[in-house]
């Protein structure tokens, strides 16, 4: 990734020297993707709970994971083909409706981040959506914050690396918890 990210920088400055500070580069978009893992993710594994407490019910949509080889299906489709296909979405709508349509980064990101948690919250439980919410909102403000410093399609990367750990994330949290129900 931080190969990718080097080219992407070298062609949006080609008359700057892009690699005399590549750890700083690096360093600096390795933050950004933890960061917003780690808040993204604890957001909604808190928020997830709390419903769960509430209203006593399990929000976690089954994934079926019942041997090793389902777990790696389920792993390719949710850490690796839907933050693919959902990150071209996202940052094809962000750029449009922020360079195209003039809308605001800031009402961008809460209009996004409304869009992704109700067609997520319409593919599991529809109170699954709060916690997406939370996601998003982190995810798309991800986005605008590193296409600042590094320009769109490095923030694309940027975003997809974000989003892919937290669906991987997702994932072990899902598995583990079904293991421990099993027991």
């Amino acid at each position: 990734l931080s190969t990718l990210l080097y080219g992407v920088l070298a062609l949006k400055r080609p008359n700057r020297p892009v690699l005399h500070k590549p750890l700083q580069i690096e360093a600096t978009a390795f933050r950004l993707v933890l960061s917003a893992v780690f808040l993204s993710f604890i957001g909604s594994a808190l928020l997830d709970t709390i419903i769960q407490i509430v209203r006593n019910q399990n929000l976690v949509a089954p994934a079926q994971i019942t041997s090793i080889s389902s777990f790696v299906a389920v792993l390719i489709a949710l850490a690796i083909i839907s933050p693919l296909l959902e990150t071209i979405i996202m940052a094809a709508t962000l750029e449009i409706l922020t360079r195209v349509l003039k809308i605001s980064p800031r009402n961008v990101t809460i209009l996004s981040a409304a869009g992704w948690a109700a067609v997520h919250g319409m593919n599991n439980h529809p109170l699954q959506a709060f916690s997406m919410f939370w996601v998003f909102f982190i995810l798309t403000a991800l986005y605008f914050r590193s296409r600042e410093s590094f320009g769109w399609l490095a923030s694309a990367l940027i975003l997809l690396a974000a989003h892919s750990l937290n669906n991987l994330f997702a994932l072990w949290f899902i598995a583990a918890k079904q293991a421990l129900l099993a027991q």
